[in-house]
């Protein structure tokens, strides 16, 4: 019984390193992808010879500092200029890619990275940032930004996507390589959390 009792406290101890694992990478996801996002319009606003007046993430506003959390948004972006209408899709196209550049280069560091260090988790968060421009894409297949709830609506969500068409990128391009790389990333990540299941850990020990 004492090896029983062991045994299990060694799974719910693996578990809950999992746990914190997946949980640090969600936040990384949340908070340093809605900040990518809303940087990348800025950055495009920026090269365009724009400038940013204003940046929100998650509810946190700059400047002035301030609380103004906005329902149904991450984040926002204010500009100033004068943008041709190939410079406002570059702009609108950004956020998204942006985190799309984040996760190409993020997913094989952290696909060869040793686990169990504050940098793999971090590799980890990184590697998801597909997808928010996965969830951006998704009311154009006529579900909701987050699958089970979230805006259908392509005119108030989908910026990628109106913003590639506007660039001369047929719709179904665009959906097929956010849709393709996010089931590939999908794929990678979970053979690598699989790689490092419990019963393999255990074995080890």
């Amino acid at each position: 019984m004492g090896q029983g009792y062991g045994q299990l406290k060694w799974y719910g101890w693996q578990f809950s390193r999992l746990a914190v694992r997946l949980l640090g990478a969600v936040l990384c996801l949340i908070v340093l992808g809605a900040l990518t996002h809303e940087s990348g319009h800025g950055l495009a606003a920026i090269v365009c010879g724009g400038r940013v007046t204003q940046l929100n993430v998650l509810g946190v506003q700059f400047p002035p500092l301030a609380w103004n959390w906005t329902k149904g948004y991450w984040g926002w972006t204010r500009l100033a200029g004068e943008f041709t209408a190939i410079q406002t899709a570059w702009i609108n196209l950004s956020g998204n890619l942006a985190t799309m550049l984040i996760s190409i280069v993020a997913l094989p560091l952290y696909l060869h990275h040793r686990s169990g260090t504050a940098l793999h988790i971090l590799l980890l968060g990184l590697s998801l940032f597909f997808l928010d421009t996965l969830a951006h894409t998704l009311p154009t297949f006529g579900l909701p930004m987050y699958l089970f709830f979230g805006s259908r609506s392509v005119d108030r969500v989908s910026e990628g996507y109106r913003a590639a068409i506007a660039l001369g990128v047929p719709g179904w391009i665009f959906q097929t390589v956010i849709v393709s790389y996010a089931l590939l990333a999908m794929v990678l990540i979970g053979r690598k959390l699989w790689s490092e299941r419990l019963p393999k850990q255990i074995g080890k020990r």
